[in-house]
């Protein structure tokens, strides 16, 4: 699971960049028209929101991944350019 929350008092566009070891070959949202997906390659993957969040809006996605050998945790994620909190 996803989650993005807008903790501003203004409406945002959201892009959420994930990196993956390299064998992560597929990411995909679930159900969700909301989110386009970009694969970069080699493991890196960006999603961005289709419609802005409004302020203290979620927004949750539940991705599928496709991977070879390694885990599913993502090595490094950023939502709009900042760090973002892997739990």
């Amino acid at each position: 699971m996803l989650s993005v929350t807008n903790s501003t008092g203004q409406s945002v566009d959201w892009r959420v960049e994930l990196a993956y070891d390299d064998d992560v070959w597929a990411l995909r949202v679930n159900d969700d028209s909301g989110v386009s997906v970009w694969e970069r390659g080699d493991g890196e993957f960006v999603l961005r929101g289709t419609r802005s969040l409004a302020p203290g809006d979620t927004r949750t996605v539940r991705l599928r991944l496709g991977w070879g050998e390694s885990g599913t945790r993502p090595l490094r994620c950023t939502v709009n350019g900042l760090a973002c909190r892997l739990g």
